[in-house]
């Protein structure tokens, strides 16, 4: 049998004996450190929340910040003063030519006032306004606490939209002096109850008249039972476009109403004529002249549009 070497023998180390020696410690490093979170919440609060209060503070003459840093008192707003875009048009508004006034979508700007008539700028705030089918009164006072009313104008025309129409509305009996400034309130009549008392003479007519136009209502007991309608058309050419289209416009009216209307050709121009008893007739769907008042109108309301459109009504 083969023995191992003897020196081989004397070099074994024994397990036992072995120690452990330390070489070197593993660094290791806390993670998610608080104050660090805390720094970094509260930089996301002043951002988010303590800044824009600050500016807003800074802004308001009234804050306490505000009078801190700049040792001022409290600073007061005149609301009166401080004026949106347009003027309310359901109270008095002054008319010149910086006027912008607003009614429900109705705007009126750019105001000219002369005798007998208003001139403006009129559109739609928004949508497409019918004044024609509309009871919308602008009265007109010389003074801002409506003490002194010295007229109106009933307002109207028809599709008006988003674009500037320039109008002239008419009342015979207006005035103006150039040295006073004038207000204006517009209101809307919405039942017959609205309107101012009238009566009409013993005769039971009301005569309205405007340029070459003479309109007469007939009435039972103040309440409207027929119209007769002249109008009387005066031109130098018979070929120019506006004569042939005045003269078109009333033989398709006198079509409409048929028996008890006429156009007739003259020298200088036509004459229409119109005898309507409201009792048997009905005006047709198509049939659209707002001079026109259907059958027991009361003789108040016809008086006050009438005057209002710049008729001189008796």
């Amino acid at each position: 049998m083969n023995q191992e070497p003897k020196n081989e023998v004397q070099n074994k180390i024994d397990p036992k004996t072995i120690q452990p020696e330390v070489l070197g410690h593993l660094r290791t490093e806390k993670i998610g450190n608080p104050s660090m979170l805390i720094a970094f919440l509260a930089i996301i609060v002043i951002v988010l929340l303590i800044l824009p209060l600050s500016t807003s503070m800074l802004q308001n003459p009234n804050s306490f910040l505000f009078k801190l840093i700049y040792k001022q008192t409290d600073v007061v707003i005149d609301e009166d003063k401080v004026k949106s875009d347009f003027d309310d048009g359901s109270k008095p508004s002054v008319l010149n030519a910086t006027s912008n006034i607003k009614f429900g979508n109705l705007i009126l700007q750019n105001f000219t006032l002369s005798s007998g008539k208003v001139e403006c700028d009129i559109k739609s705030y928004s949508g497409i306004l019918d004044l024609d089918n509309d009871s919308i009164y602008m009265n007109i006072y010389s003074s801002s606490d409506e003490t002194n009313l010295i007229g109106y104008i009933k307002l109207t025309g028809k599709d008006y939209d988003s674009n500037i129409t320039r109008k002239t509305f008419e009342n015979p009996k207006l005035s103006f002096n150039s040295r006073i400034t004038y207000y204006g309130k517009l209101v809307k009549l919405e039942s017959e109850s609205d309107y101012p008392l009238f009566s009409v003479n013993e005769d039971g007519t009301l005569i309205c008249k405007k340029n070459n136009r003479e309109i007469e209502y007939i009435f039972d007991n103040n309440y409207l039972i027929g119209i007769k309608d002249s109008v009387v058309e005066k031109v130098k050419s018979y070929s120019s476009n506006k004569y042939l289209e005045l003269l078109k416009e009333y033989r398709d009216k006198s079509k409409l109403l048929g028996n008890g209307t006429s156009v007739t050709e003259e020298e200088e121009g036509f004459t229409y004529l119109a005898n309507i008893n409201l009792k048997d007739f009905k005006y047709p769907e198509e049939f659209d002249d707002k001079n026109y008042y259907e059958e027991n109108t009361l003789s108040k309301v016809i008086v006050y549009s009438q005057i209002g459109k710049g008729y001189d009504c008796k």
